[in-house]
């Protein structure tokens, strides 16, 4: 997914959402309680940061552009063990 274009109600074990800066804090709103942001903000630079949030974390915190965002369903995955 790239933003603008962000559906929340897909369901996979793993989104990622290229270019999401913008709407990190309302994306850790949506999350549901079984998943996790990981949040890569200014990869390839030097000054590279990965953070891993859940839905009971701050939503006011401050990503560098660009960033990746991959979110993950935590615990038992549907294609796997």
């Amino acid at each position: 997914m790239a933003y603008p274009n962000i559906d929340y109600n897909i369901s996979a074990d793993t989104k990622v959402i290229f270019m999401g800066t913008k709407i990190i804090n309302e994306l850790i709103t949506k999350l549901r309680n079984d998943e996790e942001a990981v949040i890569v903000s200014r990869l390839t630079y030097s000054d590279e940061e990965v953070v891993t949030l859940s839905k009971d974390h701050d939503p006011n915190i401050d990503v560098k552009p660009p960033a990746l965002v991959i979110i993950r369903r935590r615990g038992g995955y549907e294609g796997g063990e």
